[in-house]
């Protein structure tokens, strides 16, 4: 089978009449592979604790964005677009992953982006960004940032130039999303090759809500009785369980609109189960529990985890094994992180050079420097 051919997933397998109709293009190496923790499952007393490798499934930036790039880039495409405009905090890994994207498919990145904590991983993807030429909106906080990119794509318009695509920050659109129900779909195959148990539970860091929202479609879809648990990043304004609820309803029902053949199905804020202990009270601030949890996973299985992101989420789901006293029901935790190394991808830009609000991030001491 050809790399671009559709059928390549499980999605379209299953329901071909989405062929032509839901644009997608390769960009992801599927299927990600699962890896039991034998070594941290020992030392936590789980016998059956295991990870899905979404850090392993591209070599220029892995993590969950491929998945959702696969069917947002397509639609992009498509539409005839020649800019991706996002947003999302300075540095963040969702502006670096898009900005290599672009990079790869001849298209122009703009991020709209807004004030973080300083940490060695945004000073990193900084320079990601500038390395691919990226386009800044500087914003003090996420409303001005929705402000200026509706600006920007009014200057555009009267400019004539080709309509700019908008991609929601974190790639949470229904053209994202559809790649976390291809992401269920994949899990199920490799449960019923026996590459790894039914879980009981699943764990998933849930940010901007379309991984978490695209696993409980795939799932409901597969029909696995897999408890999909969130753990929570962002602020609760941001996501909460009738957001994520509400993600997966309009995903559905996207689906549906498509393919009549796909089931109707229906979510209740009742049916999310999230995790809200672990953000910290600030994005992208580092969390003691979320620091343990690096400390903890790369000691004993030498994988690592972010402070942003995949740290608090492994924390919560380290606390929810414990709380629960799990020890024998299997558990899967799915990495979301980037596990491809970015030095050669960053400007040899000097500090200086760079725009007032994103020269803070070389000039202000670390928030904190051990990560």
């Amino acid at each position: 089978m050809e790399k671009n051919d559709p059928c390549n997933r499980h999605l379209f397998r299953r329901y071909p009449g989405l062929i032509g109709k839901l644009p997608w293009m390769p960009l992801a190496d599927l299927p990600s592979p699962v890896q039991k923790l034998e070594k941290l499952g020992e030392h936590l007393g789980v016998t059956d604790l295991w990870m899905k490798r979404d850090d392993l499934n591209s070599t220029l930036y892995a993590g969950n964005k491929p998945r959702k790039f696969e069917f947002i880039f397509a639609e992009a495409l498509a539409r005839g677009s020649d800019e991706i405009v996002t947003m999302g905090s300075a540095g963040s890994n969702h502006g670096a992953a898009t900005c290599l994207f672009c990079c790869r498919l001849g298209l122009q990145p703009v991020l709209a982006v807004s004030p973080q904590p300083v940490l060695s991983y945004v000073r990193q993807n900084i320079l990601v960004d500038c390395h691919c030429q990226a386009k800044f909106l500087n914003a003090g906080n996420e409303v001005s940032a929705s402000l200026k990119i509706m600006a920007y794509f009014l200057k555009a318009r009267l400019a004539g130039r080709k309509k700019p695509y908008f991609m929601y920050f974190g790639g949470s659109s229904r053209a994202g999303n559809v790649g976390f129900v291809e992401a269920g779909l994949e899990l199920a195959a490799q449960i019923a090759r026996g590459e790894v148990p039914l879980p009981r539970y699943l764990f998933v860091t849930t940010g901007s809500c379309g991984t978490h929202a695209g696993l409980l479609v795939g799932l409901r879809l597969a029909e696995l009785p897999i408890e999909v648990i969130g753990v929570r990043i962002v602020p609760k304004v941001v996501t909460n369980r009738p957001v994520v609820a509400a993600h997966a309803n309009r995903l559905a029902e996207y689906l549906r609109g498509l393919e009549p053949s796909i089931p109707a199905m229906r979510f209740n804020a009742r049916d999310i189960h999230l995790l809200d202990d672990f953000y910290g009270g600030q994005y992208g601030r580092p969390t003691p529990e979320g620091k343990a949890a690096i400390r903890l996973l790369a000691e004993t299985e030498g994988l690592p985890l972010d402070p942003t992101y995949t740290g608090k989420s492994f924390a919560g789901m380290l606390a929810f094994l414990k709380r629960q006293n799990i020890t024998r029901e299997p558990v899967l935790y799915w990495q979301t992180l980037n596990g491809v190394p970015l030095q050669d991808r960053q400007a040899a830009v000097p500090p200086a050079d760079l725009a007032p609000p994103l020269r803070r991030y070389f000039e202000a001491p670390l928030y904190d420097p051990e990560l």
